[in-house]
């Protein structure tokens, strides 16, 4: 019971010093929000922690069960639009663009791997953000974590990923025009093979 009390003292700090961790900028209505010296003072502070023991969080996500979901909401990660690491799961999903429907990442050894990785071409392309995860710890973290908020998380580098909803009118006329130059092909082949497949 007090080790439960303890790690909720914990996340609650750890929760409020993110929600601190940079300065109020002005809003689309033009009002600046008032910014307290505490606010002030607590400005960075998330950002140190972090660097310090953002794979100790982490490795929460496969020891804390209980608490996993506020957890994932303190993760921080780099992304394939910023070096910094500083993006939240959710700021990734309030960007996310129509039509996606997951959380895309990509783990590497180090950053500049992950920047230059051939999987990363599609996206940047359409202009759909990838978390850069570089941390030894990411990938096992990741058994653990595998929706945030109800939306999926997903390797760009493991499976198919379709981005078929997120097709231009463009993508969607050259993709239905070379299925039909292929359609002569297709049934030659069929007609060839029809004795072959069982």
């Amino acid at each position: 019971a007090i080790r439960e009390g303890c790690t909720k003292s914990v996340l609650g700090l750890m929760e409020d010093l993110a929600k601190h961790d940079a300065l109020p900028t002005d809003s689309a209505d033009g009002v600046t929000d008032v910014v307290s010296e505490e606010d002030k003072a607590l400005v960075g502070k998330y950002t140190k922690f972090y660097a310090e023991f953002g794979a100790v969080l982490k490795e929460g996500l496969g020891e804390d069960f209980a608490n996993k979901d506020r957890l994932a909401k303190l993760l921080r990660f780099a992304s394939s639009t910023t070096d910094s690491v500083s993006v939240s799961l959710a700021d990734y999903k309030a960007r996310m663009k129509k039509g996606q429907e997951a959380i895309y990442y990509i783990t590497a050894d180090n950053a500049a791997a992950a920047k230059n990785s051939p999987q990363l071409e599609v996206f940047k392309k359409k202009g759909i953000e990838v978390l850069l995860m570089t941390d030894r710890v990411d990938e096992w973290a990741l058994n653990y974590l595998h929706d945030f908020d109800g939306t999926p998380l997903q390797s760009v580098a493991k499976g198919a990923v379709d981005l078929g909803k997120l097709q231009d009118e463009s993508e969607k006329k050259a993709a239905e025009e070379a299925a039909e130059a292929f359609k002569p092909l297709l049934a030659k082949l069929k007609e060839a093979l029809k004795d072959k497949a069982e």
